[in-house]
Parts: C-alpha cells; structure tokens; sequence
C-alpha cells in the first residue's frame, strides 16, 4: 500500500509461492501497479522501461499489456479514468490491488482482510447458539468466559394481556 514495489517483489519471491502461475499472475498485479504509479507521477521513461524489462518477460496477460502500452502513447487516455485527486486515485488503485492479490494468494499467505473480526463474530455467534435457556438478541457476550443462561432468564410473569377479537 506504500508502493514500495520491488520490497513486494522480493517478498513474494521470499514466500515460496509452489505454483508459478500464481506467482506470475501476482508479480503482474504488483508491476502493473507500479507502471500506473508511474504514470500518475509522470515518470513515462521510468513506466516504459517497467514495462519493457518487468511486465513484458512475465508473459501473461498480453491483452492487458497492450492496454497498458497504450496508455504511453496516449496518456490523456490514462488519466481520463482516474480521479481528479492524484492522491485519492492512488490510494484506490492501490486499495484494489491489495484486493486482488488477497483473493490470488492462498489465505496461508496473506490472511483476508477483517478475518479477526469474522472469526470473533462467529465465536460469539455459536456461544449464543449453543446456550438453551437463550431468548434475546442483545446480551452480554464475551470471549472471556462462556456464555450460559439460566433457567432464571426464561420469562415467568405476564406482563401484558392482549385483546382477542373473534
């Protein structure tokens, strides 16, 4: 997310990704994103040479390359699909690859993003399901101990005597 593209590199190499299109496809997401922050910044000789030297020998994708090629020669094409704050359409862009590289690499690797809270979520979701006596929907859960109603909680006393009209 800090663009700091060859430290990305070198981590996926360091991970030992088994599959070589996964780590193919990966390193395209991660070159891909750098030739576009390159272009936002207007290094167009720095984006052409990732290009050529980077994306170009992984191989794959060669109709995105060619879009991407294109975006050299016309870069006014290019800009007209981001946002009018540079910034702002970094950090989008950069937002989606994350995304994208979530969703390719195995959750051993990169775990998904708020996996903490979905698993807290469901921890508290089975106490709640699992408790007999339970009957309503907002109680006092908690990760600290189990959670367990009494009978004491079952409501006993009427409250309230409706009218019924035949």
């Amino acid at each position: 997310v800090e663009g700091k593209w060859d430290e990305c590199l070198a981590t996926l190499h360091h991970i030992g990704l088994t599959d070589e299109v996964i780590y193919k496809s990966a390193s395209f997401l991660l070159l891909e994103q750098k030739y576009l922050d390159l272009l936002r910044e207007g290094k167009f000789m720095d984006a052409l040479l990732a290009l050529r030297n980077e994306i170009v020998p992984l191989s794959i994708n060669v109709d995105r390359v060619h879009e991407l090629s294109a975006y050299i020669i016309n870069p006014s094409q290019f800009l007209a699909l981001g946002l009018s704050d540079q910034d702002t359409a970094t950090a989008i862009s950069r937002a989606s690859c994350l995304e994208k590289l979530q969703k390719l690499l195995p959750a051993a690797i990169l775990i998904p993003e708020r996996r903490l809270e979905h698993l807290i979520e469901q921890a508290l979701d089975v106490q709640r399901d699992s408790c007999v006596f339970h009957n309503t929907l907002n109680s006092d859960l908690s990760l600290y101990s189990d959670h367990q109603c009494g009978k004491d909680h079952i409501p006993s006393e009427t409250l309230q005597v409706g009218n019924v009209y035949f």
